[in-house]
């Protein structure tokens, strides 16, 4: 064996030292290294075999104290996956969705209404939309009882191109480096991109998704409609011709056809429209 063998048993060693080491530190690590080589596939194996061994160790049954408040409040969830986590998200764009079109419509808020000209809100204004909402309702109510919830807005491209949110869950009173930490993403798009019926995969899971190594995904369309829509807006004309009905079976099948080698993704259609 010469040095280049050596290195090579170095190389794999680290690797394996890294998976077997138990924790959340060397699960960031590994999300490191996929960062800078997303062209190894084979590393996710490596990150799922080292984040199951580190949840392991880091597992606490369910205090005195969580298992009252989710008694007190139905609203409350216990998290403990990123499958958990998304469907958590999901509740809250249900009560957020309920708000929408009530006596008192917050419907409005996705919407431009100055000097008599009616459009949608640009999608990063959107999703700066979605990042108030799941911040408070989240984040201010308490409804995860068991995690720390951080919620923020993807960062990096040109301004405003960016619509991914972040939900990030962790344990708290954790040693920094050994918190227990869930990643999730929510892509953001108005029914009018053009890349509606394709980012799911091109953006959120094959881009998103391997940037931050978590399998968890949201996709959530904003879907707008108004017949007094401002003709002079060139995304009205642009505006997928399914119905909303139709939309939320195709995103719904579609999200469970990317399913599976490790991730979960799941979607959510949102009636912006406004009568």
């Amino acid at each position: 064996m010469g040095p280049g063998d050596t290195a090579i048993m170095f190389r794999d060693g680290l690797l394996e030292y890294l998976t077997r080491r138990g924790t959340f530190a060397a699960t960031d690590a590994i999300r490191r290294v996929m960062k800078k080589v997303p062209q190894y596939d084979w590393l996710r194996r490596n990150l799922d075999e080292a984040d199951a061994l580190a949840r392991a160790s880091t597992w606490r049954p369910v205090s005195i104290r969580e298992f009252l408040a989710l008694a007190r409040d139905r609203d409350k969830r216990f998290v403990d996956s990123g499958s958990q986590l998304i469907e958590t998200v999901i509740e809250s764009l249900d009560r957020l969705a309920a708000t929408l079109h009530d006596e008192l419509s917050a419907v409005r808020d996705f919407w431009n209404t100055r000097e008599g000209e009616i459009s949608p809100k640009d999608e990063g204004e959107v999703a700066d939309r979605m990042v108030r909402h799941l911040r408070e309702d989240l984040k201010g109510r308490g409804i995860i009882v068991n995690r720390e919830v951080q919620i923020q807005r993807g960062i990096g491209g040109r301004t405003g191109q960016r619509t991914d949110i972040h939900v990030d869950a962790v344990s708290p009173g954790k040693r920094d480096g050994d918190g227990d930490m869930i990643y999730a993403i929510v892509e953001v798009k108005g029914n009018w991109n053009a890349e509606l019926l394709s980012a799911m995969k091109t953006q959120l899971l094959d881009r998103y998704l391997k940037e931050i190594g978590s399998p968890y995904g949201l996709y959530l369309v904003a879907w707008f409609a108004c017949a007094k829509w401002n003709d002079g807006d060139s995304r009205k004309t642009k505006c997928s011709p399914m119905q909303l009905p139709e939309a939320r079976e195709f995103f719904s099948q579609q999200a469970i056809e990317l399913s599976g080698d490790g991730s979960f993704i799941r979607s959510y259609v949102l009636d912006s429209s406004l009568s």
